[in-house]
């Protein structure tokens, strides 16, 4: 799928998340996967506790991280497909 700014993300509701020492751990019941989220990661996970729009988020990593926009918004959308291919991500409809 291909992801505009302004699509708007959620994390699916049948993953199992646990954190532990400030990393994400994410267990896909259905595939029996776990993933492991780096720190960028794990801050854009808990940006997705509330569905966003891919624009939101970002402009969250610029405000939080030391990174060029463009930059961002490059891996971003890379890190957001990936994880709306192996639906740990659902998209919002409107």
């Amino acid at each position: 799928m291909l992801l505009r700014l302004s699509t708007v993300l959620r994390i699916n509701n049948t993953l199992i998340q646990k954190e532990h020492n400030g990393t994400i751990y994410i267990v896909d019941p259905v595939t029996e996967t776990i993933h492991t989220l780096n720190e960028t990661a794990t801050s854009i996970w808990k940006y997705l506790r509330k569905p966003r729009s891919v624009q939101n988020i970002i402009h969250m990593v610029t405000d939080e991280f030391d990174v060029d926009y463009a930059q961002a918004k490059e891996d971003i959308i890379k890190f957001l497909t990936v994880y709306l291919n192996k639906k740990l991500l659902n998209t919002i409809d409107g």
